[in-house]
Parts: C-alpha cells; sequence; structure tokens
C-alpha cells in the first residue's frame, strides 16, 4: 500500500497534538504548488521523509521551504541539500563501513546484519538565520554538526 508510511506519520503526528498535512509528490513539478498548499495552510514547519523524491529533489524542497518561511528537517543524509535541520541515522555512513570491511577481506556471505542505532543531528544556522529563528543553546551543544 502506497500510503501506509504516510498513514502512519500523520497517526503518530496527531497522537503529539500536531496537525500534519501529508502531501504525496508525484513529481518535481508539484514541488511549487505543495509548498505554497503547505503556507496557505498554516503550516509551521515541513519535515520530508527519507524517500526518492526528497533525494532528487532535496535541494529545490529546501529553497522552497526557506522562501515560503517554514523550517525545515530532512533526514541525515539529506544534510548536503540545505534544510535547517537534518536528523536520523546515516545509511551512507553504514555503507561505508560495510564497503571497508569488504574491502579488508571480509566476505559478503559471512557480514553480521548491522543496524545503525546512533542518530546524528545537523543544524544549519545559516537558515536558521535567514529564517529569523533562534536554535537553543542546548540544542546546538547536542548537535552532531552545526553549519556556520
Amino acid at each position: 500500500m502506497p500510503d501506509t508510511l504516510p498513514n502512519l506519520n500523520r497517526a503518530a503526528a496527531k497522537a503529539e497534538g500536531l496537525r500534519p498535512q501529508v502531501l504525496l509528490l508525484k513529481g518535481a513539478e508539484d514541488l511549487d504548488e505543495a509548498l505554497s498548499a503547505f503556507r496557505d495552510e498554516g503550516a509551521d514547519a515541513l519535515l520530508c521523509l527519507e524517500v526518492p523524491r526528497t533525494s532528487t529533489s532535496g535541494r529545490r524542497i529546501a529553497e522552497l521551504a526557506v522562501a515560503a518561511r517554514l523550517p525545515a528537517m530532512f533526514g541525515r543524509d539529506l544534510a548536503r541539500y540545505g534544510p535547517m535541520f537534518a536528523y536520523g541515522t546515516s545509511l551512507a555512513a553504514a555503507a561505508r563501513r560495510m564497503a571497508d570491511r569488504i574491502l579488508k577481506g571480509a566476505r559478503r556471505g559471512a557480514l553480521a546484519v548491522e543496524r545503525v542505532e546512533q542518530p546524528e543531528l545537523v543544524v544549519n544556522l545559516k537558515v536558521a538565520r535567514e529564517l529569523g529563528v533562534t536554535i537553543p543553546p542546548d540544542v546546538l551543544a547536542r548537535a552532531d554538526q552545526v553549519i556556520r
């Protein structure tokens, strides 16, 4: 079911007292309209799940979010696109660790299944300043990376 993940996220947001707006994008041409709709409906922030559309259009989504004055959070590996926050585990780092083990002689069939459990937080202060958002010092202290 293509709507399972959005439905689960919608339910989790509602349980936290949030009013989620979920939009499934069909293509890059939907981005401008989607961000306008979020802004017009009173969105306070934008959470982009780590899905192919966000990966392929991440830079444009981050630009539109800033233009719409919406702080955005992406998955950890998508921090390069410039959201205000990026959070989660790094699939790229896990792939590098696995490749390193193979290059050092580990047989691929002997590699254990690895669960990445260390989430990372990236805070982009340039975007925060552009949006007029002050990041609390305790959040900055917990960040694994701060982009100034």
